[in-house]
């Protein structure tokens, strides 16, 4: 994975500086572009181990580059700000305030993707550019998977046999691994499905868009050639996935990409239904891969069903403000049902918005995607681009898919998502509308927003060094647990906690160190009964910052057990 990340970025870097060569922009604009360029490239190639403030950090320095164009605002971006403030509002309520901090960070972080990509120069160029980029970034993400199918799985699962010791204690993952369900750099096959489905309509889009795609001359037959191989790798990979959820998400955003693009429709429904027969019976005679029957899709909604009421009766118990923003995980052992599996994620992007931040969370985000997808159609029907269906059918696609399952909440998809949409009305501003441009693209100072940027920027600075120190100190303090430095870690730990005073995980850790060191004392000594109520007091700390996770529970009752004061934990 090093090596490819490596050779990833020499080509990044290299054409970058070919191609900025060519593009007349101030300094300041083209290491915009190139942060931009920089993030939609390796973003579907790393995992989901990925600090949202740095997306954030480089994408508002868009606000300081030394260009005369004033900032374009779009009629839906004030919902956004509203679904942004709703967010903070059940943030003051939630029982895990560290992941709706991270949360409230990470929406912030998709929406500033968007509207930097809207904001950059309406420059056919760097439409040109960005497009190159991403499917760039998805030819690899594709040569990746398909390394997995034909030999990475095998030669896993004989080291895995021949070394027991390495064995992955994980259910899931054995699953996968036993079916050779591919998925490829991302986290889970599901997202790597919605990127799938987001990329096939984009590259659709684009293909259709040229009058020569058809017709292979000595001109276009290797740009060709390569598109065909992405568009039929991209079917091929979605059915490798075995995500029924995208399937169902293909098929709902390919219907709307013909009612919209009626100049090819027949011609695209035609060869996109014959190539995903194609692959289906292919993969089927081949006899290595397991694919689900009828019965398997049935089976897989019924799963979700049980998160679905649980996700229900969150709402139900907390209809206004929710419990915070990313707290579904916290949350969700008290709502499970008998019969439901463990999960940190509702399926439903749209439900877990509402459980987690409420009724007005829920609708501005709501009044966000429709007016977005409103005005849209309202550009469209003003300058007909294929283009633009197909950015418009891959946001169906992803919305589609995040009703029964949640890659708005994975970057690696929403990112990219995000990114189109701020494309897609680069686009129109490309196009230079004569009838409404005003009503559309409000343009505003860019001086007013200055000191505003400037705070933006210094918090997120700050938060970001608060961060990584507090993960610095945490990884020494484990790895100096793990050599039965007690002493040390739990030094490295308090100072973690100090540099991150919400997360309740570095308050428990300190509780375990502490349990530990208590072992080492003899019965009824001063210093065991110290460290035993030190343990405590941090367990009880992170019961306080996560109130619903039930581990921090279980070991609050065995320490007040160890301590003789079982009555006291009635009290807590």
């Amino acid at each position: 994975m090093t090596q490819l990340l490596s050779a990833a970025a020499v080509i990044l870097l290299t054409g970058a500086w070919m191609l900025f060569k060519r593009l007349d922009l101030s300094p300041g604009m083209k290491l915009i572009f190139f942060f931009v360029l920089f993030l939609l490239f390796l973003r579907p190639l790393t995992s989901e181990v990925f600090f949202f403030f740095f997306q954030i950090f480089f994408q508002l320095i868009i606000f300081f580059a030394k260009n005369s164009m004033p900032l374009i605002m779009l009629p839906h971006d004030k919902y956004f700000f509203l679904f942004l403030t709703c967010f903070f509002f059940s943030f003051l309520f939630s029982v895990n305030k560290n992941a709706s901090l991270n949360q409230l960070w990470y929406f912030l972080s998709l929406f500033a993707a968007y509207w930097v990509v809207a904001n950059l120069p309406a420059n056919k160029k760097i439409i040109s550019i960005i497009y190159a980029v991403l499917f760039l970034s998805l030819s690899l993400v594709l040569m990746y998977a398909w390394y997995q199918y034909a030999f990475a799985f095998d030669m896993l699962k004989s080291f895995i046999r021949d070394n027991p010791r390495y064995q992955v204690d994980s259910f899931e993952f054995t699953r996968r691994l036993d079916s050779n369900v591919i998925f490829s750099t991302f986290l889970y096959p599901p997202t790597l499905a919605g990127y799938l489905n987001i990329m096939f309509f984009t590259i659709a889009g684009v293909c259709f868009s040229k009058k020569d795609f058809f017709r292979f001359g000595k001109k276009n037959i290797f740009r060709n050639i390569f598109f065909i191989f992405l568009l039929l790798g991209c079917v091929l990979g979605l059915i490798l996935t075995k995500s029924k959820g995208g399937w169902i998400a293909f098929l709902g955003a390919g219907i709307l990409f013909v009612i919209l693009e009626k100049r090819n429709a027949k011609l695209f429904l035609f060869l996109t239904a014959a190539v995903f027969c194609l692959f289906f019976i292919l993969v089927k005679l081949s006899g290595k891969i397991y694919l689900p029957p009828i019965s398997n899709f049935l089976d897989s909604f019924s799963v979700r069903i049980e998160y679905w009421k649980a996700a229900l009766a969150m709402i139900k118990t907390n209809p206004l403000a929710g419990f915070g923003p990313g707290s579904f995980a916290s949350v969700y052992p008290l709502f499970k049902t008998l019969i439901a599996e463990e999960t940190v994620m509702a399926h439903n992007s749209f439900l877990q918005i509402w459980a987690e931040s409420g009724i007005l969370s829920f609708f501005s985000f709501c009044l966000f995607v429709f007016f977005l997808i409103k005005y849209a159609l309202e550009l469209l029907s003003k300058a007909l681009s294929t283009r633009a269906c197909g950015i418009i059918a891959a946001f169906s696609a992803f919305l589609i898919q995040n009703i029964v399952d949640f890659s708005l909440f994975i970057s690696q998809v929403s990112v990219i998502m995000f990114s189109l949409l701020g494309l897609l009305f680069l686009q129109f501003r490309c196009i230079k509308l004569a009838v409404g441009k005003q009503i559309f693209f409000q343009e505003k100072s860019r001086r007013k927003t200055i000191p505003i940027v400037l705070i933006a920027m210094l918090i997120i600075v700050v938060c970001l060094l608060l961060e990584y120190s507090a993960q610095f100190y945490n990884l020494k303090a484990n790895n100096l647990f793990t050599e039965k430095k007690y002493e040390s870690a739990l030094l490295n730990s308090r100072i973690s906690a100090k540099l991150n005073p919400l997360c309740a995980h570095y308050s428990f850790f300190q509780s375990r160190i502490l349990e530990i060191m208590s072992w080492d004392e003899k019965e009824n000594d001063f210093k065991r009964n110290y460290f035993l109520t030190e343990s405590i007091t941090q367990c009880q700390i992170a019961i306080k910052q996560d109130s619903y996770m039930p581990f921090y529970h279980y070991q609050l009752g065995k320490l007040l057990m160890m301590h003789s004061k079982k009555n006291d934990y009635e009290k807590c």
